[in-house]
């Protein structure tokens, strides 16, 4: 179980970019990278954090919990799959997201609470906790690995004045880092981060900070879309 994230998610900068795609698959609007003491794995800490769909308890046992199970794949007829609220292309595939904490750490907590519906209206926060070195055991089946998921009162998802931070969504919180982290790595995330930021607005307005204790990234070189524009030798208009 452990050794897939390792398999299929190339680094550690991936590993993120999967969660950040989830985020977006999941109707977010805004994502938050968190990242401190990254030169110290034992004392590190990966938080990555979005305002979207969120999920219920029936999500994540369904979703993260069962090993087989691939929610994003494509339906049956191969047509691209869309996010359910904003309709947008889906961008994550075949669960990669749910592995790329394998990638990055030990410990995870997940908190989530699912957007409430006109029949539902969603009163509690989902809270998953997985300590990775318990499936390390080969003696034991997956069954026999304690794994703690519980239901509270929200206390992450609250809602806020901004309107891009709803009462919704989900917090990924990876400790126990399996490597220390570089400079390198860190302005290589900053700046993948920034390129999935659309400068687009509407359904697809999409907005990735990034918070690096360890790293100025004040300095770091930016896509400055306006420029690009400016500068293109061509341009299309699409009539719809």
């Amino acid at each position: 179980m452990v050794s897939l994230g390792d398999q299929l998610i190339t680094d550690e900068v991936a590993a993120v970019s999967e969660l950040v795609k989830n985020s977006y698959d999941a109707d977010a609007k805004v994502v938050e990278i968190h990242i401190e003491n990254a030169f110290n794995p034992d004392a590190g800490k990966i938080r990555v954090v979005d305002w979207g769909n969120g999920m219920d308890l029936s999500t994540v046992e369904k979703g993260w919990l069962e090993v087989a199970t691939i929610l994003k794949s494509r339906s049956p007829d191969e047509k691209p799959r869309l996010s359910p609220v904003l309709k947008r292309p889906i961008l994550g595939e075949k669960g990669l997201g749910r592995l790329s904490v394998h990638k990055l750490g030990l410990v995870t907590e997940i908190v989530s609470r699912a957007r409430s519906s006109e029949d539902n209206i969603v009163d509690k926060e989902v809270v998953l906790k997985l300590d990775w070195t318990a499936f390390l055991d080969t003696q034991k089946y997956l069954e026999e690995i304690p794994v703690e998921l519980s239901e509270r009162a929200p206390k992450t998802f609250t809602g806020l004045d901004d309107e891009n931070k709803p009462n919704h969504g989900t917090e990924i919180t990876v400790t126990k880092l399996k490597r220390a982290w570089t400079e390198d790595m860190l302005k290589e995330l900053y700046l993948k981060s920034q390129i999935i930021s659309s400068p687009i607005s509407g359904t697809r307005n999409f907005t990735v900070t990034a918070d690096f204790k360890d790293l100025d990234l004040s300095k770091e070189e930016l896509v400055d879309y306006e420029e690009i524009a400016e500068n293109s030798i061509y341009s299309f208009k699409e009539n719809v």
